[in-house]
């Protein structure tokens, strides 16, 4: 079982980093534009009345052509209660290829990333903490 999160924590710790490279890889090439929320995608919860709802946003790159985000951060309430937004959300897109674009906000863009990264080091220390008790004995 201890070689078990070993094995799920280096794992873990891994893809967190291939995201996190991932990432400034594609803030490199990326640019900044800013967008209109347009819509919601409506995401209902099972046995629940609440509703995740993710902002969709529709930003114009230099050429004038017109491309469509939607938040990969959902944000839940009751049904019929959306949550307000700005007039102007900022976005990031790779300009070879437009459709690849995400909002511009720290949480969007680092928490898949950080989260994986924590979960696998807990996991490290969890397979750690027996011999770290042996060591004090």
């Amino acid at each position: 079982m201890r070689y078990f999160l070993l094995t799920v924590g280096l794992g873990m710790i891994g893809f967190g980093l291939k995201l996190a490279y991932q990432r400034i890889a594609f803030l490199f090439r990326s640019q900044k534009a800013y967008g209109k929320p347009v819509n919601w995608k409506e995401v209902p919860q099972i046995n629940s009345r609440k509703i995740y709802y993710y902002p969709e946003v529709v930003f114009e790159t230099p050429d004038g052509t017109e491309h469509r985000v939607t938040s990969d951060i959902g944000y839940d309430s009751y049904v019929g209660q959306k949550p307000k937004l700005p007039s102007t959300i900022a976005v990031r897109y790779d300009s070879a290829n437009p459709d690849d674009a995400h909002f511009d906000t720290l949480f969007n863009l680092w928490a898949p990333s950080c989260a994986f990264i924590l979960i696998g080091g807990a996991a490290i220390f969890a397979f750690l903490y027996p011999e770290m008790n042996s060591i004090r004995d």
